[in-house]
């Protein structure tokens, strides 16, 4: 993830005031922001962008013996809406993960009926973003949601139950058959199925969390949206170098493990990432419950 850095020139106090150093880098990444916003908004068809989340973490460095710095990562979470007749999500993660130079961006697009629809129904993940988001653009210029006009309907926690209970059997099921395939060695296979039972259970994480129904298979990006509410040291580890090997190698497997024959992956790294995804969905079922209870 880009990172924003900042070095005291000689001669400056950086002593001073750290929460104001921070301040100023968290303004050069909202100024990013804005920038972002603004080359989307000259897309064809975009009619909302509204920010749903922001992650923000760094450091400051105040030393006798180095270099006075001060470093800021920031990670935001749009959903963006069109008035199309497709769902270009894939392109739109695409444009701005190549030119958002302030942090990192996690995109959600749907178009305007499958929100106005959502809303209608009492969808609670629209509802919310349409509630409590950040409306960065609008066609009609008007950055505000009081012309709204709707009420927050109450979740469904019955109906989260089902889901939760739909995941948890698919994520499971998908494991239990993944370790029979590499206790019998085809590797291929075991690495497709775990794919499919670490899928499941980021689907079912979001779903309780967010009352919103992904179609993603792409498990960084499961993953990234995820981040909105939980901690990145709580989900699947990919941040030292061995750690994201291993999850490329997973992720790679929902097509290459099927299509690919040079796709290769040992005995030995296919019991380790079948391991950590165990851990994984454990997690996942705990929070998962964790979640229901407090919403009884």
């Amino acid at each position: 993830m880009k990172t924003l850095l900042q070095n005291f020139p000689e001669g400056t106090n950086p002593w001073i005031d750290p929460v104001q150093n921070f301040s100023m880098l968290y303004k050069q990444a909202e100024d990013h922001l804005q920038q972002i916003v603004s080359l989307l908004s000259q897309q064809e068809e975009i009619e909302k962008i509204i920010c749903f989340g922001n992650r923000a973490s760094g450091e400051i460095l105040m030393s006798c013996f180095a270099t006075p710095s001060a470093q800021l990562t920031v990670h935001y979470f749009l959903l963006v809406i069109t008035n199309g007749n497709e769902r270009r999500e894939h392109l739109l993660q695409d444009y701005v993960n190549a030119h958002f130079k302030g942090g990192k961006i996690t995109l959600l697009s749907h178009r305007k009926e499958t929100v106005e629809n959502a809303l209608k129904a009492g969808k609670p993940f629209f509802h919310l973003v349409y509630r409590h988001g950040k409306l960065l653009y609008a066609t009609d210029g008007l950055l505000n949601h009081s012309s709204i006009g709707f009420t927050v309907p109450l979740s469904d926690t019955e109906q989260l139950r089902r889901e939760y209970l739909i995941g948890y059997t698919l994520s499971k099921g998908f494991l239990r058959s993944a370790e029979d395939a590499w206790e019998k060695e085809d590797l291929r296979i075991a690495m497709f199925l775990l794919h499919q039972a670490m899928e499941q259970a980021c689907n079912m994480l979001i779903g309780v969390y967010m009352h919103y129904r992904s179609e993603l298979h792409n498990l960084g990006r499961l993953l990234d949206i995820s981040l909105c509410f939980f901690a990145s040291s709580d989900l699947y580890p990919r941040q030292r170098t061995g750690d994201e090997l291993m999850f490329k190698i997973l992720q790679s497997s929902y097509s290459e493990a099927r299509y690919k024959q040079n796709f290769e992956v040992s005995y030995s790294e296919a019991k380790r990432i079948l391991d950590e995804v165990a851990v994984f969905i454990d997690m996942v079922e705990m929070a998962c419950l964790r979640k229901l209870n407090k919403a009884v």
